[in-house]
């Protein structure tokens, strides 16, 4: 703020004798053409008469042309052939497209560029398990030498296969929330922040890591009430910046996941029985109850349970436990 609409504006590098020159804009902005510098922070102040600068502290940082701000996916499977993304912070990468491969903790691969900032590479299939540097690097002009930037690099992560068994309970009905437990291996190596369940077409949700063979997820909304069943495949994919992403990732084997219509319950027969101190069975009617899963009946708020046997859409059978005598 304050800028002087008089005398030549400048900007000044740090504390070495770089400067640039600037043309004003307004009382709030200059523009100002930078020199070539080391990579680096570096304070940068103005000055309207190449003596009195400003005292702002502001920093800028000058990137190395190789350096990588990101990588995409973060975690890969360990049989190699997954294709990464890196992302420079800056153009640099307009410059640097001969010679350009991808370093994965000493391992080197080809690089494509796609654009100024953004480069992909194959992850080599000899790295092992766990997580890795990667960077970018390029020919040197002596034969064996590669030019990089060791402090611009980002990490991958190299998981061990990942294998789905089963899911319990396998289903959920369309509003979601379902707490699913999924079974299967591999789930240690990957990185838990990485780590997501996904239900087929329904979408998918952050995976909570229980053990290597266990993972526990809540099933996603499939759509509005009213909606027709539908099936989903449960899978375990890798979660890259937020957004689910497909091969590489994916795990191998799924299992038969359904979405249910809300079942409603309209009656019990009888309505009551003498069941203070022995059990019986009742009949209970409804619509919309699933063929498929295990029914059982909850009394009130209390923990009482109650096994119960599906007969059609609108009846279950439930042998209900003693109880004391009420509502």
């Amino acid at each position: 703020a304050g800028f002087p609409r008089s005398g030549t504006p400048m900007a000044r590098l740090g504390s070495d004798d770089d400067t640039a020159a600037c043309v004003g804009m307004s009382a709030q902005a200059v523009v100002c053409d930078l020199p070539a510098h080391k990579s680096g922070n570096v304070t940068l102040e103005v000055s309207w008469n190449g003596q009195d600068y400003t005292s702002s502290g502001i920093q800028f940082r000058y990137t190395s042309v190789l350096a990588v701000s990101m990588v995409e996916p973060s975690a890969v499977l360990a049989q190699g052939g997954a294709t990464v993304t890196l992302l420079s912070g800056s153009d640099g990468l307009a410059s640097a497209a001969d010679g350009l491969h991808c370093d994965f903790s000493g391992t080197r691969a080809t690089a494509v560029r796609l654009d100024a900032r953004r480069a992909t590479c194959t992850v080599p299939s000899s790295l092992s398990v766990g997580k890795h540097s990667v960077g970018l690097v390029r020919r040197g002009a002596v034969e064996g030498d590669w030019l990089s930037d060791s402090d611009g690099r980002a990490w991958v992560t190299v998981v061990s296969e990942l294998s789905v068994v089963s899911a319990v309970p396998s289903t959920s009905v369309l509003s979601g929330g379902t707490l699913v437990t999924i079974t299967g291996s591999g789930f240690s190596s990957a990185p838990a922040e990485d780590l997501v369940c996904h239900f087929g077409g329904a979408g998918a949700s952050s995976a909570e890591v229980l053990s290597d063979t266990a993972v526990r997820c809540l099933a996603p909304a499939a759509g509005a009430a009213g909606a027709r069943v539908t099936s989903a495949t449960v899978g375990l994919m890798e979660d890259a910046d937020g957004s689910v992403v497909d091969v590489p990732g994916h795990s191998v084997g799924s299992i038969a996941f359904e979405y249910l219509t809300t079942p409603t319950v309209t009656g019990v027969h009888p309505g009551e029985a003498a069941y203070a101190s022995a059990g019986g069975s009742v009949t209970v009617t409804g619509a919309g109850f699933p063929r498929s899963g295990t029914p059982m009946a909850r009394l009130g708020s209390d923990d009482d349970t109650a096994a119960c046997v599906g007969m059609s859409a609108q009846a279950v059978v439930c042998d209900l436990p003693a109880h004391k005598s009420g509502n």
